[in-house]
């Protein structure tokens, strides 16, 4: 079963701005959350869970997320909202920039939410055009028997429309601020203090030496960190995932089983190439997911098209060159089976809609239609068109010279237009317009015929450039949830191929051995910094109760504990 295991991202340990938004929702004892990831615009939802009487759930989830604003009901209960505040440690409320935000409680009603889930196009494939479909989809993903955390999602949609907004409104159905639901597991992960990290030593940032970089944001650097001695990633998502899983452990024994499975099938000698191969592939892989919320923004560049299709062909690499062992690791087989042919058609689709190669020597967006010829002879009438525009503003020019006008009279031109400051010069062959003060536009009479062809000529082409930006918009809509997984698949590959390689330089990997009693055997430990002829004896067997086992790492300088 494929994992998503997110995970945030402290401000102290890292320099990315991500902003999450949690939304709270407490009722009949029992808890609904839900908090929204801007990087990569997902909704993940926790159900309904019994909540104690010292809430210690909400003291999890927000010790777990870390999120950068808590939004509540404006009716939450005093004793729930006490709670809240002193967690969080706030003192006041500042309505310009708080930490805990309140909500009317007309978003929190589950019919309201329901339906405004209904209406948010980003979710849905094009198959699914009714109300009946689209609740049948989302029921897949997110049941809708869970009323407190449907509330907690009501609670955050009018957050993420105020913060978030998204790019372009030209197609609101790919151009939403959600891309997708996920479901969250409180318990697949460990929650580790900030200090621990740094005793530790999992992340021991330093001031890095260039002035350069001085008061800014990368001024910082890991150098002598567990995290800096993993950090073998070839991407950018991987060094971000790992990063994730150094924040937030996994203690999931199925998970953990899996990724062993995955370094040592990377052991075998016989398969060192496929790892090479395999980094190889993933070097050009972005996070897809965060580009598609900007793909038809007037300001987009042709380079945010060439990552995504650059993106695909690696991904489809690595499928191709995973699908030999696929019954390997069930890694591997839920990569090459989550990763479907859907795949290749989506890049087939953008392939024959965006003529890659002319719009990175023209550096602008150039859609093609292979069943339309017209779309082509458009644009080639264009600029027949504008050269003979050029053509007609030289005679122009040449015609304003033999009208004897003096030097002392400023003359530019303008989009094939002539601009002349001084007094009005009278010409058959010329039309003046009074623009403003002493500014006045000429032009000639076929300048106007050729400009009003241009015109309709445009329009045309505008209209067919429209038309294939849609269907390309729809085609993307539908592989949201595939561009999702693919980006989550490619990012903890990236992390167990540095794993892997590490184990293999080292030469002294061990498979760690999993129990599910929560049980820990010490035989024959001894202190860090005795010297290895001296052994202190210390055989001892833990066993506490399976549900409430802690484990305390006492450490310090040199990591003597």
């Amino acid at each position: 079963m494929f994992q998503d295991d997110y995970s945030s991202i402290t401000s102290d340990l890292d320099t990315h701005a991500n902003q999450i938004y949690l939304s709270v929702f407490f009722a009949h004892n029992k808890l609904g959350a839900a908090f929204y990831d801007s990087s990569s615009a997902i909704i993940y939802f926790i159900p309904d869970v019994e909540e104690t009487s010292r809430f210690d759930i909400t003291q999890q989830i927000l010790t777990d997320i870390q999120p950068s604003m808590v939004i509540c009901s404006a009716k939450t209960s005093d004793e729930y909202y006490k709670a809240l505040n002193d967690h969080l440690n706030i003192q006041t409320i500042d309505a310009n920039n708080t930490k805990l935000q309140l909500v009317p409680q007309a978003y929190f009603h589950k019919d309201t939410v329901e339906r405004t889930i209904l209406t948010l196009k980003s979710l849905y494939p094009l198959t699914c055009d009714t109300d009946e479909k689209k609740r049948a989809f989302i029921s897949a993903k997110m049941p809708f028997n869970i009323p407190n955390t449907l509330c907690a999602i009501g609670g955050l949609l009018p957050i993420i429309e105020e913060r978030c907004p998204v790019l372009s409104y030209e197609f609101d159905f790919l151009a939403g601020n959600i891309l997708a639901l996920r479901p969250y597991d409180l318990n697949a992960l460990m929650i580790v203090h900030p200090f621990t990290f740094r005793a530790l030593e999992i992340f021991n940032p330093t001031i890095h030496p260039s002035i350069y970089k001085a008061n800014t944001v990368n001024n910082l650097r890991e150098v002598n960190s567990l995290f800096a001695f993993l950090k073998r990633c070839v991407s950018s998502i991987g060094s971000r995932k790992l990063r994730s899983w150094c924040l937030k452990p996994c203690r999931s024994a199925e998970i953990l089983e899996r990724r062993y499975d995955v370094i040592e099938f990377f052991l075998d000698t016989n398969q060192h190439e496929l790892m090479r191969t395999l980094r190889d592939h993933l070097k050009p892989i972005v996070n897809i997911p965060t580009l598609l919320r900007k793909l038809f923004d007037q300001n987009t560049r042709i380079t945010v098209w060439k990552q995504i299709i650059e993106s695909i062909r690696a991904t489809l690499r690595i499928r191709m060159a995973l699908v030999p062992f696929r019954m390997k690791t069930y890694f591997f087989n839920d990569l090459c089976s989550k990763l479907t042919d859907d795949l290749p058609r989506l890049l087939n689709i953008i392939e024959i809609s965006i003529d890659l190669q002319r719009s990175v020597r023209d550096n602008r967006i150039i859609f093609i239609d292979p069943t339309d010829p017209d779309l082509e002879q458009l644009r080639n009438d264009l600029i027949r068109l504008n050269e003979k525009l050029r053509q007609q503003a030289e005679f122009a020019n040449n015609l304003l010279i033999q009208c004897g006008i003096d030097s002392n009279y400023a003359l530019t031109q303008d989009n094939a237009t002539l601009l002349i400051k001084g007094e009005k010069f009278h010409h058959d062959d010329l039309i003046w317009n009074d623009r403003q003060g002493q500014i006045w536009r000429c032009r000639t009479r076929e300048i106007d015929v050729t400009i009003q062809e241009a015109e309709e000529k445009r329009k045309q082409l505008l209209a067919k450039e429209l038309a294939i930006k849609r269907n390309l918009s729809l085609a993307l809509r539908d592989g949201t949830e595939l561009f999702v997984d693919a980006t989550e698949f490619c990012s903890q590959l990236d992390c167990l191929l540095s794993f892997a390689l590490i184990a293999c330089e080292q030469n002294n990997y061990t498979r760690p051995e999993l129990t599910a009693t929560n049980q820990i055997e010490i035989i024959d430990g001894k202190h860090p910094l005795l010297s290895n002829s001296i052994i202190v004896p210390n055989s001892y067997t833990s066993d506490v109760h399976p549900n409430k086992a802690n484990i305390h790492i006492l450490t310090g300088f040199n990591c003597s504990g």
